[in-house]
């Protein structure tokens, strides 16, 4: 029933990005159906599946429509170092079409287009209050379809894909790992986070309520995936709320919050927390090879880090020709997709674009800045332990957001007196 579902509504996005005079439609319905299509993740058609149709002809319709409405993509702020790590993509992508063919080369090139082109997306295409309305509501919606499933099996017990960490039963729900459905549902904290400062009145107090709610039943979804990585991205957000938002006043009470919580389910929080974290106290104990912490991590970056000091000059410089591997570390997948050119130019921008991020968000106190901060924390939380870059919906998510802070010296913040002009809205997107 999923494949048929995420079929048909492949087809209708396809027909929307065609047919539609609003070029925003295309992307709200993206992210509305991505959920449903990465359900389909073991329905495949010979060597081809959905999800790489599905992102690969996305990335075409939205290259097509961008060129033949000649945006104007000379005011894309850091237009330069996104045309280099496009190139240095590009060049990548020769080298792993020449070693793995065609289909690996474009599922790698489509897969990292995603960042520049998200970003883009989101920082050109939603100005008006209405039309940011509408994406971050879509982005909420989005964990709704893995946070049923995530629970459900809770529940119920009913394991769709089976996954054990340590002991514990990870609720994934339909998905073929924890990282899919951990996406969405820190998609959709991070919109409520937004929606939450520019489209909740002051004096509502039901709704408040109501988001807050709908908060703690992510934060539930998530802890059922008993990942290190949550529990870890949590509690820095958490310190960010507290130290970088002046939040003081939430420190005592998370730390109530969280002995209330452990006190009524008789230590089990703690103790699952403790249970995933148990390899990594063991190696503090002296009871554990370092090469076993962090689920095995450490073992296969050695391993890798010691292919990597045999490979020739060149495959060094431009990449080994292979975009997939175990690597479980993202600058790990760069540096063997496409050398240290293009981790150096994804290092750079990336950097520039938090420098940026940061400054303004100093200069203004904008929650979408913050909210964009939160995605840094986030990516290099991922960036350390999984593939960050190889999720489509991830680099949607994160690198939209922080696309979407730059254009949001429109937003009508309580937290600013600057004053909405033009070339005001340039200078704090550029920098």
């Amino acid at each position: 029933m999923i494949i048929y579902l995420g079929l048909i509504g492949t087809i209708a996005l396809f027909l929307i990005c065609l047919l539609s005079p609003n070029y925003k439609n295309p992307l709200i319905a993206l992210i509305l159906i991505r959920p449903i299509v990465g359900a389909t993740w073991n329905f495949r058609y010979s060597d081809m599946s959905l999800i790489y149709i599905f992102n690969a002809g996305f990335i075409v319709i939205f290259l097509l429509r961008i060129f033949l409405r000649r945006e104007k993509v000379e005011q894309f702020p850091l237009m330069g170092l996104f045309f280099f790590y496009t190139w240095v993509t590009a060049l990548a992508s020769i080298k792993i079409y020449l070693s793995s063919g065609f289909v690996t080369s474009l599922d790698f090139f489509a897969k990292s287009s995603f960042m520049p082109l998200s970003f883009y997306l989101f920082f050109a295409w939603f100005k008006k209050d209405k039309d940011r309305r509408a994406l971050i509501g879509a982005m909420i919606i989005t964990g709704f379809f893995p946070l049923f499933f995530t629970l459900y099996q809770v529940v119920t017990g009913h394991v769709w894909v089976p996954h054990v960490s340590r002991g514990l039963v990870r609720s994934v729900g339909l998905y073929h790992d924890l990282v899919t459905p951990k996406i969405f549902f820190m998609q959709s904290l991070i919109g409520i986070y937004i929606y939450w400062n520019y489209f909740i009145k002051k004096k509502d107090i039901k709704a408040k309520l109501t988001w807050l709610g709908l908060t703690i039943i992510f934060l539930a979804g998530l802890y059922f995936l008993y990942s290190k990585a949550v529990f870890v991205t949590l509690a820095l957000w958490a310190m960010m709320f507290i130290f970088i938002r002046g939040r003081f006043v939430l420190l005592p009470v998370a730390l109530v919050a969280l002995l209330s919580l452990s006190l009524f389910t008789s230590n089990r929080v703690l103790n699952d927390i403790n249970q995933v974290f148990s390899s990594e106290t063991e190696y503090a104990r002296g009871e554990l090879e370092s090469q076993y912490v962090l689920s095995g991590r450490v073992g296969i970056w050695k391993s890798y880090i010691n292919l990597w000091k045999t490979l020739p000059v060149t495959d060094k410089l431009i990449g080994y020709g292979r975009s997939h591997g175990w690597f479980h570390n993202e600058y790990l997948r760069l540096l063997f997709s496409g050398g240290l050119l293009l981790l150096f130019a994804f290092l750079i921008l990336a950097t520039m674009i938090f420098v940026r991020v940061f400054r303004n968000f100093r200069r203004t106190g904008k929650a979408t800045y913050f909210a964009a901060l939160l995605c840094f924390a986030l990516l290099f939380v991922e960036s350390a332990g999984q593939l960050p870059g190889s999720y489509p919906d991830f680099q949607t998510f994160v690198w939209g957001i922080i696309g979407l802070s730059f254009n949001s010296i429109s937003y009508a913040d309580p937290f600013s007196n600057l004053i909405t002009r033009r070339a005001e809205f340039y200078r704090l997107a550029r920098g």
